[in-house]
């Protein structure tokens, strides 16, 4: 952790003049090491150009490594990486039961696309009544979006017993 937080620092600036590649390189080095976060923000590193060339198969490649760790992010962007066929073929299979991954762990962003992927079927079968429960575990987590779509389908009785009040 300790290469992972000078990388953090030469990336931040802090207690040293900021230096993007610097910071890419001291954090590349904890991932190789095996620490999830890092692993993670290679990842990131990788998909938006931050200090190395933009390389958007290496940055799946690293932000699977995280997920496979059971880091909640990492296995979001999985399963997006998935969904969009970014650096990855396209499967709505594995990014469905990656983002589930993340949302079993309480991530409200993945709850909220675990609802979706019940609501539209993708990479699983069309259950309203599991969009509805993914969706209302995004609303009490504060997902601002799934609280709308919990009103919306309390109003409408879909998913869940048509409920005015609650709506």
């Amino acid at each position: 952790q300790a290469q992972y937080n000078v990388g953090d620092c030469y990336f931040q600036g802090e207690g040293v003049e900021r230096d993007v590649e610097k910071g890419f390189e001291w954090t590349k080095k904890a991932a190789e090491q095996g620490f999830a976060q890092a692993q993670y923000n290679v990842g990131v590193y990788y998909s938006e150009g931050i200090g190395v060339e933009r390389d958007m198969k290496k940055a799946f490649e690293w932000t699977k490594k995280a997920a496979e760790q059971g880091y909640a992010k990492a296995q979001l962007n999985v399963g997006n990486y998935y969904s969009e066929g970014i650096g990855v073929e396209r499967d709505m299979k594995k990014a469905f039961e990656w983002i589930k991954e993340a949302a079993e762990q309480g991530h409200p962003q993945a709850q909220y696309n675990v609802g979706t992927c019940y609501s539209k079927g993708e990479g699983v079968e069309i259950d309203a009544h599991k969009a509805f429960e993914w969706f209302k575990k995004a609303a009490d987590r504060g997902y601002a979006l799934a609280q709308l779509i919990v009103g919306v389908y309390y109003s409408k009785g879909e998913g869940a017993e048509r409920d005015v009040k609650e709506s």
